[in-house]
């Protein structure tokens, strides 16, 4: 998996194809723009990671996916099914009970994407040689 450095500036590395670590987009001078109090109120609003943001009375700003659900406020999990961030459509939002199971969703998408079958696993043995 390819490795490059956060573009906020800190020196931290990030995985895969994001440009930032989690939360470090706001800030950046455009991140700070838009988090700011008068231009965020009641907007929808691009979290810099792929999710978006709004403000909902009583609990702040809050990931749009959440709010969907309706599990802002809880620690229930959320998984996208597409693997798109920013497509919180209700069809495509399901409820995990816990982050392992979330986990093992991630890891079976990877399986299906690679060979076809989601049961099935890398070798360890051949990972090692």
């Amino acid at each position: 998996m390819e490795q490059r450095k956060c573009l906020c500036g800190c020196g931290e590395t990030v995985l895969g194809d994001r440009k930032f670590k989690h939360n470090h987009w706001s800030k950046t001078e455009e991140g700070k723009r838009l988090f700011g109090r008068r231009n965020f109120k009641n907007a929808r609003t691009d979290h810099g990671d792929g999710y978006k943001t709004m403000n909902v009375p009583g609990f702040g700003h809050v990931l749009e996916h959440r709010v969907v659900l309706g599990i802002h406020g809880t620690k229930l999990i959320s998984h996208h099914l597409d693997g798109n961030r920013s497509n919180n459509d209700p069809s495509n939002l399901i409820i995990m009970p816990d982050t392992a199971s979330h986990r093992l969703e991630h890891q079976r998408a990877r399986a299906l994407a690679a060979c076809g079958y989601a049961d099935w696993r890398k070798c360890a043995r051949a990972l090692a040689l």
